[in-house]
């Protein structure tokens, strides 16, 4: 065994001990132990010395450990929770590149904060990363898109807790309305966050069993409150309706229902169709470079055209996305 795969091993020895005890031990029990094992893997017994070595060496590797005196004798505890994720200089790089990615969100405090921790952590100045100069992110800004991110927090805290919400909006005359939503969860589909969930009824407090979306641009000044029951003198506001989210979401059948949509779109009334469909030019690079859905099989792949297969639900989300690619594209089926 060459000298990097001994050390490695040595390491995980070190590892294992402290895991056995998850807290200070005697330095001669951390020697005595770590000889045991050598013997038990048929390797010679090391020193003191070289024991003292691998840990020095673990330490530059970012390793922390802390030490103790009990009276005259040593004490040494290996802390499992590292000072901070050790990358190399092509993964720092990337700094930039994710917090471009970002920039539509570069006002709000929670990334303000991430900014902050990198820049602490890896030695980066704030303008190495948001310099626009070198990355550029050129899809459109969503419109308040802080507050939807802060709205979509708040929604996934209330389904983590298994509280119904009240979801007021604007309806189609204008009016402004509301419903009461068992939230399930949060989806981001094609730059717009939907929320999926199922009503619930205001004086039983039960679910439907239609799974619907709503969007999180139309919640009414981006805010949403717990939802209470009804009573016959109004609202009684001392009891919050609450479900079992994760009766819900298996009863929901979330997961398998959008399966085979293209986005974020179920009707019970669609069919489940295998689509073949040819994209020419530059569409071609497109659906090469990023699949249109997860089921989607390059079916034929020539110089100036490339066939694809799809298996989707049969609804308007599949003339939606075509319709991008103009004359580019031609449906098979």
């Amino acid at each position: 065994m060459n000298t990097t795969a001994l050390y490695k091993n040595y390491k995980l020895i070190i590892e294992k001990i402290f895991f056995q005890f998850n807290d200070y031990i005697l330095k001669s029990m951390l020697f005595e132990k770590f000889n045991n094992y050598l013997e038990a893997e048929g390797y010679e017994k090391k020193s003191i010395k070289t024991l003292d070595r691998i840990i020095e060496k673990m330490i530059e590797e970012d390793y922390e450990f802390l030490f103790g005196l009990e009276g005259h004798k040593r004490l040494i505890k290996l802390n499992f929770t590292p000072n901070k994720l050790l990358l190399n200089k092509n993964e720092m790089n990337a700094f930039p590149l994710i917090f471009g990615n970002m920039q539509t969100e570069d006002e709000l405090p929670t990334v303000k904060k991430i900014k902050e921790l990198v820049s602490h952590e890896y030695g980066f100045k704030e303008k190495d990363l948001i310099d626009s100069k070198y990355f550029v992110k050129t899809e459109p800004e969503i419109n308040n898109h802080g507050k939807i991110i802060l709205l979509a927090g708040k929604l996934i805290s209330y389904a983590k807790k298994g509280i119904a919400v009240k979801y007021w909006y604007k309806n189609k005359q204008g009016i402004e309305d509301f419903k009461y939503i068992a939230p399930l969860q949060i989806r981001l589909y094609d730059s717009r966050y939907y929320l999926l969930g199922l009503d619930v009824d205001s004086e039983t407090g039960k679910a439907s069993d239609i799974l619907k979306n709503y969007s999180l641009d139309t919640f009414l000044n981006y805010e949403v409150g717990q939802a209470y029951y009804e009573s016959v003198d109004g609202l009684n506001e001392t009891k919050v309706i609450t479900f079992d989210h994760d009766a819900l979401y298996k009863k929901s059948d979330l997961n398998n229902k959008l399966k085979h949509s293209i986005g974020i779109w179920y009707d019970p009334e669609n069919q489940l169709r295998i689509f073949k469909i040819k994209f020419y030019d530059w569409a071609k690079g497109i659906v090469l470079n990023k699949k249109l859905h997860y089921s989607q099989k390059v079916i034929e792949n020539k110089a100036n055209y490339v066939t694809i297969q799809l298996a989707i639900w049969d609804n308007h989300e599949i003339d939606f996305i075509l319709g991008r690619f103009g004359d580019k594209c031609e449906r098979l089926d």
